[in-house]
């Protein structure tokens, strides 16, 4: 069991990387619309930002999947759940871009 818990908190640690690079970018995405007027930038842009949206949605799914898998109450894969919940709401708040 506890080298079980060992390669899902491995995996965990790969997946908060991943959090940290879809937040810096989506940051980065949301600068770099507000400050263009260039149509084409725009829509790739639109097409990153929901690209980082749908691999945000399969890695909370497998977040939730690690979590439940651990039998620990205070772990790695709690806390990254819980970044994941923060990160999906920022996210969610830089849609607004999008739709203006």
């Amino acid at each position: 069991m506890a080298l079980n818990n060992i390669k899902s908190e491995s995996i965990v640690e790969n997946l908060f990387k991943e959090l940290d690079f879809i937040i810096l970018r989506s940051r980065a995405i949301r600068l770099s619309v507000q400050g263009t007027n260039n149509i084409s930038l725009k829509n790739r842009l639109k097409k990153e930002f929901m690209a980082l949206n749908c691999r945000l949605v399969n890695i909370q799914s497998t977040i939730l999947d690690i979590y439940k898998f651990t039998n620990v109450e205070v772990s790695l894969s709690g806390l990254l759940l819980e970044k994941c919940k923060r990160i999906n709401s920022q996210v969610y708040d830089n849609r607004e871009l999008f739709f203006t």
